[in-house]
């Protein structure tokens, strides 16, 4: 039984370990200049691999970022 139970926690473990969430990072207009940082951070977290996963999406800026939340 001990060997049955070490087993499924291992595995429930893994299955949560595989688990993601993920972000949309708003930026500006994709002309402008935070488009390119929200891509520059969306990439740095997917490298991290901490088990986010994030997108930039072009906005309309502020305001817009604002209500979206």
């Amino acid at each position: 039984m001990r060997k049955f139970l070490l087993i499924l926690s291992a595995a429930l473990f893994g299955a949560f370990s595989l688990a993601q969430e993920f972000i949309t990072i708003g930026s500006g207009s994709t002309t402008g200049v935070y488009f390119p940082v929200a891509t520059g951070m969306a990439k740095l977290v997917n490298d991290a691999g901490v088990g986010l996963r994030a997108n930039a999406r072009s906005t309309g800026g502020s305001v817009a970022n604002i209500n979206a939340i």
